[in-house]
């Protein structure tokens, strides 16, 4: 239920702790009283089969689906106002939006003043000289309320990640862009937020070798705890510093990348069968 989303101070190190969470469709559920702890700053993929629920268990933590039984509790001292940012395999968008809205649609104060600004400066750019006198006093309003925020190493930063993206024109609309743009703009929205946790579903699905080094170098540098889905093995096993399997509803901790996941697996699978050999030659004595 809704109420199963909560907010909880909790120590620096964890930032998010699900607990107990089912969820499925009809019968037979996907999640099965699966737990875990995701501590900050980690790296972290979730893996496992196709429908195993995967998607599913990032929605909930998103907020975007309601968990059958079960907690997902968030760290509310690490972040003042949002804390989780998600980016879903099929991003939901209004084709009549523009690029610089749908990329500042959030409610951040910081986000909303960078918005006006660069919408402002769109603005006064139509005007080659003679600037109207209230256009003039708004940016000089904006400039101020800039300056008292902060917000110019910011505005930069996020300047930075979509010119690298290749957004150039904010003012484009959602309904010309291609698959790919649609992606990379997608990605955009939830880079340039700050929360501290940030979710991301099949990030590398429909974007080219550029854009996944960039995205790929951009997750090894940020202070954001990072909790991912991917079936593109090479990049999960170039940044992923935990793995979280998910199998029958439940989720088991590995440390280290995908390669180190497959060496313990393969440890775990010949243990496995030395134990049924064991147990199997006490049955034929017995």
């Amino acid at each position: 239920s809704l109420s199963s989303y909560w907010f909880a101070e909790k120590e620096d190190t964890a930032v998010l702790e699900i607990k107990n969470v089912t969820a499925g469709y009809g019968k037979q559920p996907v999640l099965n009283g699966a737990s875990a702890t995701f501590e900050k700053g980690k790296l972290t993929s979730i893996i496992g089969v196709n429908g195993c629920g995967k998607s599913t268990l990032l929605s909930i933590i998103a907020g975007k689906l309601h968990s059958e039984e079960g907690e997902v509790v968030m760290n509310k001292t690490l972040a003042e106002g949002r804390t989780v940012s998600y980016l879903p395999q099929n991003p939901e968008f209004d084709p009549e939006s523009t690029i610089l809205e749908y990329i500042f649609s959030n409610d951040n104060v910081k986000l909303k003043t960078i918005k006006e600004y660069e919408k402002l400066c769109q603005k006064m750019s139509e005007f080659k000289e003679n600037i109207p006198t209230q256009l003039q006093k708004d940016f000089e309003n904006l400039t101020h309320e800039m300056d008292n925020r902060n917000l110019w190493n910011y505005e930069s930063s996020i300047k930075g990640i979509l010119t690298t993206l290749g957004i150039t024109d904010l003012q484009a609309k959602l309904k010309n862009l291609s698959g790919g743009m649609i992606k990379k703009v997608a990605l955009a929205q939830v880079l340039v937020e700050d929360t501290p946790l940030l979710l991301l579903d099949e990030p590398t699905n429909h974007l080219d070798i550029a854009t996944i080094k960039y995205l790929e170098e951009y997750l090894i540098s940020t202070d954001r705890t990072v909790l991912m889905v991917t079936h593109d093995r090479y990049f999960l096993d170039s940044i992923c510093t935990n793995i979280f399997e998910l199998a029958r509803g439940k989720l088991k901790f590995y440390q280290g990348n995908y390669s180190t996941y497959l060496e313990k697996k393969e440890i775990e699978a010949q243990i496995e069968e030395n134990t049924d050999r064991r147990i199997e030659s006490v049955l034929r004595t017995e």
